[in-house]
């Protein structure tokens, strides 16, 4: 940040006459802004009778930042599970867009899309969030973060990217509920099945053998 003065002539009205004056023009140069430059910046002007001030609020209008980090933490619950810390917002409200493909086939495909201020996955610490993709088959993937709100995106060569692997065993483990269920049910009625045949064979012998009984007696 720097303030560059230089001196001028500068003309004004005072008590209704046009006058020239000798003043200084002052300059502020924010070179490589940071979120923290965009605040309230406050000039003031003093002589011997007094002083004056003014405050001007400087606003950014830009499309995000690339986030911070974003990492893979591994399965929880059976569940790809991810970390990400956004970046500033450009001074608008941004949106973050999860994407997957194949490794290698850069075919992507949106799987989440969120704002910053979705309570869904926001953790207490400011821009941490922390979500996970289901339906996702065994094979090697590439997810990556794209960043934008209504100014304008990041460039999706700067998206972060990560890559990380389902396993058959991963999946195995992923069975959902709903199927776990099935199976059982499935399971169970076949054993009632078996059960009832049985029974109805076991009965059937046996009426069998009485009838036999019954006609060697008669003879």
């Amino acid at each position: 940040m720097v303030c560059i003065t230089r001196n001028i002539l500068v003309k004004d009205r005072f008590y209704g006459q046009h006058v020239k004056l000798e003043g200084y023009i002052a300059v502020l140069r924010i070179m490589s802004e940071v979120e923290t430059d965009f605040t309230n910046y406050t000039l003031v002007l003093g002589n011997v009778i007094g002083s004056t001030n003014m405050t001007l609020k400087h606003i950014s209008e830009s499309r995000p930042s690339v986030p911070k980090f974003f990492n893979y933490t591994g399965l929880v619950n059976s569940v790809p599970t991810f970390l990400l810390v956004g970046g500033f917002n450009g001074g608008r409200l941004q949106t973050f867009v999860i994407e997957t493909a194949i490794a290698g086939t850069d075919k992507w495909v949106e799987q989440l899309r969120f704002s910053e201020k979705d309570r869904t996955f926001l953790q207490k610490d400011i821009l941490t969030f922390i979500f996970n993709i289901t339906g996702l088959w065994p094979n090697s993937y590439d997810v990556r973060v794209r960043v934008g709100n209504d100014i304008d995106w990041i460039p999706d060569h700067v998206a972060p990217k990560i890559h990380f692997t389902i396993t058959s065993d991963d999946e195995e483990m992923h069975s959902s509920p709903v199927a776990i269920i099935v199976g059982i049910t499935l399971g169970v009625l076949i054993f009632i099945t078996v059960i009832v045949v049985v029974v109805v064979l076991t009965r059937k012998l046996k009426l069998s053998g009485g009838k036999k009984r019954q006609e060697i007696n008669e003879m």
